[in-house]
């Protein structure tokens, strides 16, 4: 716990640093600038893990209040439970391959459905780190490969927040969730020929840890002041 307490501790520090500065040049798109993780190379392409054991568990669509939608162009919206959006964006380009919770494909992108409370949604420092399989404590994320710039975007939408995490040189990527390890293949790496990254989930914590709840809240509307 004293190394999840440190991981913590140096994502919120970096988080100013990484704010848009206005009146300093132009201001580059959400997703460029970011440091990127360190991907570690694997020997050849690893076979596939088991299923998330609590996808495997059960067939049923998904249900929750919180309902997210990803438009064909890249515009993603998530409305909480009160019929209010929260979140939207614009993907770096159009989604190509759609992933939720610790690694469960999705292909109806119209209608996503989450509950208001996940694992994330107290933050990281609570997440049981220590078991073999850490793919359960995901559930809540939204992983989205676009056909446009190198860059796996990441959403809470319970949290109504959003992460964009670099990804190496290569072409034609695919998400393979391990139990303690994030795997990235390519179907031509720079070499031009198949390879694979891998990034354990320990290794992300700072940028789970954005995934939270906001620090602080957005100012609420006035009668006077509707829209702050």
């Amino acid at each position: 716990m004293r190394l999840v307490a440190l991981l913590l501790t140096a994502a919120a520090a970096s988080l100013p640093a990484q704010a848009p500065q206005v009146g300093k040049g132009p201001r580059s798109l959400p997703w460029q600038g970011g440091a990127a993780p360190t991907w570690q190379p694997v020997e050849g392409l690893p076979p596939r893990p088991d299923p998330t054991p609590d996808a495997s568990a059960s067939t049923a669509s998904p249900t929750g209040p919180v309902t997210a939608r990803i438009a064909p162009d890249g515009t993603l919206e998530v409305w909480n439970g009160a019929g209010v959006r929260t979140l939207r964006l614009g993907l770096p380009g159009r989604p190509r391959k759609v992933w939720r919770d610790g690694g469960r494909p999705v292909t109806d992108l119209d209608h996503l459905a989450f509950p208001a409370a996940d694992p994330l949604a107290g933050g990281p420092g609570g997440l049981p780190w220590g078991q073999s399989d850490v793919r359960p404590s995901l559930a809540g994320l939204l992983w989205i490969l676009e056909d446009g710039e190198r860059v796996l975007t990441v959403v809470h939408p319970a949290t109504a927040q959003a992460i964009y995490l670099p990804l190496p040189r290569g072409e034609e990527f695919d998400l393979v969730f391990g139990p303690s390890r994030l795997l990235i293949q390519a179907a031509q790496g720079p070499e031009g020929h198949p390879q694979a990254w891998a990034l354990p989930w320990l290794a992300l914590l700072p940028q789970f840890a954005r995934l939270g709840p906001p620090s602080v809240p957005p100012p609420q509307g006035t009668a006077l002041k509707p829209f702050p």
